[in-house]
């Protein structure tokens, strides 16, 4: 379970809910901006690969662990957030 604002937010809908937008450059670099908040990253290579996997029943009871994905880089954001302060529309 996850809590956000205060509210309790099923795992299942995790993927359904915006944190915020990520841009990246052509030169690499990433930019994440959350509400008024918006941070410069990097993509950096992992030293070992991480394996995305999920856990599914199988026959007669058994469980099965099938890999679905491998994650070979990282997004690091080592500053502050920088505030975006932008004119009101009237």
């Amino acid at each position: 379970m996850v809590i956000s604002d205060g509210k309790n937010l099923d795992p299942k809908e995790i993927g359904k809910t915006e944190l915020g937008r990520l841009r990246f450059s052509e030169g690499g670099e990433s930019v994440l901006t959350v509400g008024s908040h918006e941070m410069k990253g990097k993509r950096k290579k992992l030293g070992n690969k991480v394996a995305i996997i999920k856990k599914r029943k199988g026959k007669e009871g058994s469980v099965e662990y099938v890999v679905v994905g491998s994650v070979e880089e990282k997004l690091t954001f080592e500053e502050y957030p920088k505030l975006i302060i932008r004119k009101q529309e009237n």
